[in-house]
């Protein structure tokens, strides 16, 4: 380096940035890097300017250095190598040295033969200079290569509303296109006012196939050629011939066209190219929402959407064309009428095959039968054209090999779609039983192909876009058809060939088409078997105009004296009132928009913030959803949460957004100023000398600024006129009201008192009840028997005995563990029996305490354990986990997979993890208001949603809610409507209310009412709920998996948009989930995005999250609890009901032998005892039951698992029992309740020898006696 002692002198040149730029401060350490790297990139020294002579203190010709005051080649036999120094009076002292290097200079691979180059601009007059810049542009560089400029056009430039593009074969190709040289047919232009959501695939049916078809593409795209070889290969166990030489013959001879039409081949080669072709479209991004097949066409479909394999698909088309092939020859007839005419002329010989749209159907049959038909159609007048093809397909000449097709479909697995079909059978969206029926794929061999019907069904979505992916444009033409309307888009992927267009080139076309209406391609897929350069093309032409500055005039009659513009307070107030003029709505929508932005995150932001985005702002995904919904209820101004963090992305943009849009009528000033009653209009007397007399008017500084400032210009022109003429009149001064002196006001905070105005006294009762598990505490005595007492007494004693380590436990901890369970059930009279059991083991159902006491356990984790404690494969998983770790904090690899099982069982298309049911309800109700914008929410009396402020709330009959528990505030709840569950008014006040409601939360079947099953009220909400875009969340923690693996949507048939699961997936470990669409699911994430492409999560965000979600451990029991259940399939749930029912009858009956007001419900694998009146001391009941060996608690559900077997479950009988008669025997039961149903004789002797006790229709108990004449094999004996 330069410095120290050196051999030779002046050969390192010194300059500065200061002399380039002047003082930079804090800036100019990186500017002179700047510098020096421009310098070793162009291989000059630029100038230091302003140096002539140096100071004579500085040897510089002894010295290494000189100063270089002009630009200078930079020349050298090494790397070039340079210093750089900043030097600060704050202290800065930093030098650096860099070293220039040669980057590799990249060569462009070989390319397509055709190119797509787009362009856009935000006007129509940007987007033609655009085209003439680039087009000149090529003219003078036409040894670039077109694939760089076509790859440089699509990864440096936004894509705007207006656009276009041209295919190209070379840059000269491309220039005269451009410049219009040839003619202007060649450039496709659009103006992008709708982006589509929906993206619908098309695939053709038999008639659309020609020789050489994709032909171009199976030589230059590599996905295309892959997808077709691996067809080809698979069908050679299904036919004999290599499937390419049919469809890619060496000579398009008249042999060779026989042969593809031939139905046994036919009907495989468009499948080939079909499947081929909607490879290459994903593979460049273009991504389906849904599919709609037209004949054959729809297997292309079915298996895209996951319902056969690929070798599945292939086999059934390739059996369908052979037995098809076989069949006696036919005729199909094209008739230009509606399906009703055609259905009254039709003969019985003859079938509709086709419904293709509103006036033009395909007759199908017999040669002879068409020819006739054809001749009736003629002497009608009716079009009609006879169809080349071989078959009758979709007639009743297909039936002879419907049943050996069937057969063959039987040997497959159908699975259910990924993706949804619109089914040409039905005309509808086919259903997950039709997609997995043998029968329907049979029939759709015989059926009406119902393609108009299809299209009504897909027309029916939003806006959607069609894109015919197969041979032929048949398709396009048939949905343009049907509507008629010039805005639906429908794209054809291969041209006929007739047109004389490659399939290059058609696929390419379409690929630019897609793009002009809104659809984003993965550019990087595209080109990603290239390597491209990306080139400095011409920058953005802008449509300059000029914007001048007018000043606002108010337009006056100019044949009046301007002594009569105004002269009294009421003509001032009428002239403002009827002049119209522009006032600037703008920094009024400003002031709104910073207001909500402070309300929404806390930030304050002023005026030189307008301009910048909201992510500079520091509002993250959270604030920016928040926002969207609050602009859409205040100002209501539906704005995106795409849309803020996009094209509206600072308060300038969004401010002039919401300017346009909005009525003129709002955020205007008032129309009229409101005169002040208490001052007076000063009238003055026109002189003889007409001059304008002064504008008296009372200013209100309240007013709307506006007006006060119009008032002001008046009363100066006045003055202005009078001054002109002469005259020397004094203008009154604006006289202002005095200004209303506002106090502060500190918010109130209202005390939290439930208020019971307008309650009923049973409601006010049962308010004061304790809500789900709290602990219900009574401190009055309420006194008992003598008989009783004695009987208590010696409970207490053995108890004690029995549990004497839980009780002193118990004693021991409570000082300084808080712990509600412990106090549960306090009354004086028991207070040495309110304690729960410690466990410290437990296995299969079995549970052991402290004093080593074995029990049979009924809670079973409140519902969470389906199989037991401790079962052995839940045991290993969470071994083997232990061993790798339970890490907290990154992302799990089981997180993915117990998700995606998740969303097998329930047939959710999103899962969302969290710890627990009460967690999972949470974050169901947010998504639901994060999505929908509103805050109500639907809730129903007896249902438990857990332990979050908003779900413990009680109702009243005027529909106020209350907080179900102390420390909720009444503000908490006021967002939820508790509702009775399962009646006519609630369906009523639902359905009044839908527009304001984001949710509707429901239990299904309540736990703590099992009994009660509303099915057709819950299909009423559906209804309701899917008409007003409200979302319908079934809180499925105790029902999921339980009662049936897909829990109460899938016994009772109704699909909720969310549904919350907890307990029983965690295998005994705590964890929730979230299921449901993407429509909603997507405001946890963002949605769905790629790699690689411009895709970004594009939903609003709400904020769910926790430290222990997704733990490993909890992740390793749920994934082995799913594959548990998976094996088992619904034979497990199936078992455990029948093990309930058995339980709940023998127990009914018991009860009843004894009178008690005690019932027992249930529901799938869930009980529950209910007493039907109150009874002191009931709980006794249970404390008896655990003495006897047997886990219960008062007002808990009960569960059966997968540990029990017959000997416990008669166990649990007869303690049961036992315990009844005990209780009896005390007094604490009275065995002749009038709320008990007695029986009309004794049951405890059988009527007739060989009589077996059991239950009548109404679920009494009854003798029956064996009877083979009636059909259940019993006959009841009437006593």
């Amino acid at each position: 380096m330069a410095f120290g002692k050196q051999d030779v002198n002046k050969y390192c040149a010194i300059g500065s940035i200061k002399s380039n730029m002047g003082h930079l401060t804090a800036a100019a350490g990186v500017a002179g890097m700047i510098k020096t790297i421009l310098a070793l990139k162009h291989k000059q020294i630029p100038a230091s300017l302003g140096f002539e002579k140096p100071n004579p203190s500085i040897d510089f010709e002894n010295s290494p250095f000189y100063v270089n005051n002009k630009l200078n080649a930079w020349e050298s036999d090494g790397l070039r190598k340079a210093g750089i120094s900043s030097f600060g009076v704050g202290g800065t002292n930093v030098h650096i040295v860099v070293e220039e290097y040669e980057n590799e200079q990249k060569v462009s691979s070989a390319s397509r033969s055709l190119q797509v180059l787009p362009w856009s601009a935000k006007t129509q007059n940007s987007l033609q200079g655009y085209q003439s810049e680039l087009g000149n542009y090529l003219k003078t560089n036409t040894d670039f290569s077109l694939a760089d400029v076509a790859h440089s056009l699509v990864n440096t430039r936004d894509s705007f509303a207006n656009r276009g593009f041209i295919i190209a074969e070379n840059t000269e190709d491309a220039f005269h296109k451009l410049l219009l040289l040839d003619d202007n047919k060649n450039i496709k232009t659009h103006l992008l006012n709708i982006t589509s959501s929906e993206l619908a695939f098309l695939f053709p049916g038999q008639g659309a196939q020609y020789l050489q078809m994709g032909k171009s593409l199976y030589t230059e795209e590599k996905v295309f050629k892959e997808a077709v070889d691996k067809c080809a290969d698979l069908l050679k166990s299904y036919i004999k011939l290599d499937i390419r030489q049919i469809i890619y013959p060496e000579e398009n001879s008249e042999e060779a066209e026989l042969k593809l039409k031939d139905t046994k081949y036919t009907q495989p080669a468009l499948f080939v190219v079909e499947y081929a072709l909607s490879q290459l479209w994903m593979s460049w991004g273009i991504k389906p929402t849904l599919f709609c097949g037209h004949s054959v066409g729809e297997f292309v479909a079915a298996h895209l959407a996951g319902i056969f394999t690929l070798e599945d698909a292939l086999h059934l088309i390739t059996m369908r064309g052979k037995l098809v092939s076989e069949l006696p020859g036919g005729s199909m007839l094209s008739v230009r009428s509606n399906v009703e005419l055609v259905k009254n002329i039709i003969p019985k010989t003859l079938s509709i095959a086709a419904i293709n749209s509103d006036r033009l159907i395909v007759v199908s049959g017999p040669d002879k039968e068409i020819e006739s038909f054809s001749k009736v159609l003629d002497v009608e007048n009716i079009a009609n054209k006879l169809l080349l093809t071989s078959h009758a397909f979709h007639s009743t000449m297909m039936n002879p090999v419907l049943d050996t097709f069937e057969t063959e479909v039987k040997k497959i697995t159908l699975s259910v779609p990924r993706l949804p079909i619109v089914s040409t059978v039905t005309g509808d969206w086919l259903t997950d039983a039709e997609a997995t029926s043998s029968e329907y794929w049979t029939n759709h061999l015989r059926a009406t192909v119902n393609f108009s019907g299809a299209m009504e069904t897909v027309l029916k979505l939003e806006d959607p876009l069609l894109l015919e992916v197969g041979p032929g444009r048949a398709l396009t033409t048939l949905s343009m058809q049907k509507t008629g309307l010039k805005s639906l888009v429908s794209i054809a992927s291969l041209s006929f060939p007739k047109e004389n267009e490659t399939a290059h080139h058609s696929v390419l076309h379409a690929l630019g088409t897609l793009w002009l209406h809104g659809v984003k391609p993965n550019w990087n897929s595209f080109y990603s078997e290239q390597t491209r350069q990306k080139l400095l093309l011409p920058s953005y032409v802008f449509d300059r105009k000029p914007c001048w500055v007018e000043p606002l005039s108010i337009e006056l009659d100019a044949n009046k004296q301007i002594n009569n513009i105004v002269n009294t307070e009421d003509q001032f107030i009428d002239l403002v009132r009827n002049t119209e003029y522009k006032f600037m709505r703008k920094p009024i929508l400003l002031n709104k928009i910073s207001e909500i932005i402070e309300e929404n995150s806390g930030v304050e932001i002023e005026a030189n913030d307008f301009n910048h985005s909201f992510l500079e702002l520091g509002l993250d995904s959270l604030v920016l959803t928040q926002m969207a919904i609050t602009f859409k209820n205040e100002l209501n101004t539906p704005i995106t949460f795409r849309q803020l963090n996009d094209e509206l992305g600072s308060p300038n943009l969004l401010a002039d957004y919401i300017d346009k849009i909005l009525p003129k009528e709002a955020y205007a000033p008032a129309p009229a100023v409101s005169p002040v009653q208490a001052q007076a209009s000063v009238n003055y007397a026109a002189p003889s000398t007409p001059s304008p007399q002064p504008v008296n008017v009372v200013s209100n500084p309240n007013q709307n600024t506006a007006l006060g400032l119009i008032a002001q210009q008046l009363q100066l022109l006045g003055k202005q006129m009078e001054l002109l003429q002469g005259n020397d009149n004094t203008v009154a001064q604006t006289q202002h009201a005095p200004t209303p002196v506002v106090q502060d006001q500190k918010p109130i905070i209202a005390p939290i008192i439930i208020d019971s105005e307008g309650l009923s006294e049973d409601e006010k009762k049962e308010h004061q009840k304790p809500f789900g598990a709290s602990p219900k505490i009574e401190k009055k005595s309420t006194g008992v028997s003598s008989k009783q007492k004695a009987f208590l007494d010696n409970l207490v004693e053995s108890y004690n005995t029995k549990t004497a380590g839980s009780k002193a436990y118990s004693q021991k901890h409570r000082s300084h563990m808080s712990d509600p369970r412990v106090v549960s059930g306090f009354k004086p009279e028991t207070k040495e029996l309110v304690y729960p059991i410690v466990v410290e083991k437990s296995s299969g159902n079995r549970l052991w305490d402290l004093d080593n006491n074995e029990y049979i356990d009924t809670l079973n984790g409140f519902g969470s354990c389906l199989f037991g404690h401790q079962p052995d494969f839940i045991k290993e998983a969470l071994h083997k986990q232990i061993e790798s770790g339970y890490e907290v904090g990154p992302q799990h690899p089981l997180a993915g997979e117990v998700c995606e099982l998740l969303s097998e069982f329930t047939g959710h298309e999103r899962i969302a993890l969290c710890n627990t049911g009460s967690e999972a309800v949470l974050g169901a109700m947010r998504i639901a208001r994060t999505v929908t914008g509103r805050s109500l929410v639907v809730a129903f009396s007896g249902s438990y949603h857990g332990i979050n402020d908003e779900a413990l709330v009680r109702g009243s009959k005027k529909l106020k809610t209350f907080p179900a528990a102390a420390g909720i505030l009444s503000q908490s709840v006021q967002n939820v409507l508790v509702l009775e569950y399962g009646t006519d008014e609630s369906l009523e006040i639902i359905r009044q209310r839908s527009h304001e409601l984001a949710a509707v939360v429901v239990e299904p079947v309540q736990s703590r009412r099992p009994e009660f099953q509303p099915i057709e009220f819950l299909n009423k909400v559906r209804e309701i709920t899917k008409a007003s875009e409200t979302a319908l969340v079934f809180d499925e923690v105790i029902t999921g998996f339980r009662m049936h693996p897909g829990g109460a949507q899938a016994l009772f048939n109704i699909k909720a948009d969310i549904a919350a699961y907890g307990k029983v997936i965690g295998g005994g470990l705590s964890i929730g989930a979230i299921a449901g669409s993407s429509t909603w699911m997507d405001a946890i994430d963002g949605g769905f995005w790629e790699y690689g492409d411009e895709s970004y999560p594009e939903v609003g965000v709400t904020y769910f999250a926790g430290t222990f979600v997704r733990h490993p451990l909890a992740l390793a029991a749920s994934k082995a609890s799913l594959v548990f259940m998976k094996e088992q399939g619904p034979e497990l749930q199936t078992k455990l009901t029948a093990m309930t029912e058995n339980l709940v009858s023998d127990l009914i009956i018991e009860i009843k032998k004894r009178k008690l007001p005690i019932e027992v419900n249930y529901f799938g694998s869930l009980w529950r005892l209910k007493f039907l009146e109150e009874i002191p001391y009931s709980e006794l009941l249970f404390v008896l039951m655990r003495e006897k060996g047997i886990h219960i608690w008062d007002g808990f559900p009960c569960f059966i698992t997968n540990a029990y077997n017959e000997q416990d479950i008669n166990k649990l009988k007869s303690v049961f029992v036992s315990c009844l008669d005990e209780l009896v025997s005390a007094g604490v039961f009275n065995s002749n309740s009038k709320n008990s149903t007695s029986f009309t004789s004794d049951l405890n002797e059988p009527p007739k020898n060989g009589a077996r006790l059991g239950m009548d229709e109404q679920g009494n108990p009854a003798w029956f006696i064996e009877d083979l004449n009636v059909e259940s094999g019993f006959a009841k004996i009437e006593l």
